[in-house]
């Protein structure tokens, strides 16, 4: 087929003002945290202390007399406490009693794995070989050696990882900014055991990503979460909770 001219291009080379430029300057843009919907609970959840860790036992008794408090649900990653709104839901996990089984990993530290890393090192696959690199560095007239190390670092997102979900009989409702809206489709058509197309799933703005949000546990406990409660739930990740977990 013949090219287009250049003379007719409508877009390209040609500056392009952004559509959603206007809303986030003056703050009407709709984030994923943002969203809210009638009758809406708002959960939070209380994490194993250690990685790998799970429940062992909980007492949810405190946790239901908290006034905004409701139910006490646990769901794959630990413990969700729901309530009417966010004060009431920290509150409600703060009274809390949970045991939990490390699973071996309560002894993890930070020199624990670098340990396990330096030692692994040795033992990485060769993905290319050419050349003889020992002859070359014995016969060299100056070596230079250097180690660098960084340590794990949080992928901090500016906006916490909040998710909203609405079971429904007919289908699943989820608003939430993601990057992985694929792996969501198809985690929560799992957990309720429906098809991807009866699932209504507006892909909101999400206030910084840094890969953190291609991950789907928030998603799908927030699914597990509004199962159990038939209404409504936006499962949110504060700060805290999203660098300990």
């Amino acid at each position: 087929p013949p090219l287009k001219d250049p003379k007719d291009f409508r877009f390209i080379g040609k500056p392009v003002k952004r559509l959603d430029s206007h809303d986030k300057v003056t703050g009407t843009a709709v984030f994923g945290i943002d969203v809210k919907q009638p009758e809406m609970l708002v959960a939070v959840i209380a994490h194993p202390p250690t990685f790998g860790g799970a429940v062992q036992q909980f007492d949810a008794a405190r946790a239901r007399q908290v006034p905004g408090g409701g139910d006490v649900v646990e769901v794959p990653t630990g413990v969700a406490v729901v309530a009417d709104d966010l004060w009431a839901a920290r509150q409600g996990r703060a009274a809390l009693d949970v045991q939990w089984d490390d699973k071996g990993w309560g002894t993890l530290s930070s020199a624990k794995i670098r340990e396990m890393l330096v030692a692994l090192c040795p033992k990485g696959a060769v993905a290319r070989n050419e050349g003889d690199a020992a002859a070359a560095f014995a016969g060299a007239a100056r070596q230079v050696t250097a180690v660098y190390e960084t340590p794990y670092l949080a992928h901090a997102t500016m906006e916490p990882m909040t998710c909203l979900a609405h079971v429904r009989p007919d289908g699943c409702d989820i608003r939430v900014g993601t990057q992985a809206p694929t792996s969501t489709q198809e985690d929560a058509a799992r957990i309720t055991g429906r098809t991807p197309s009866p699932l209504l799933f507006p892909c909101e703005y999400r206030c910084g990503g840094c890969v953190r949000r291609a991950d789907t546990a928030f998603v799908t406990d927030a699914v597990h979460i509004t199962g159990a409660e038939g209404r409504p739930a936006q499962q949110t990740c504060e700060r805290g909770d999203d660098s300990a977990s």
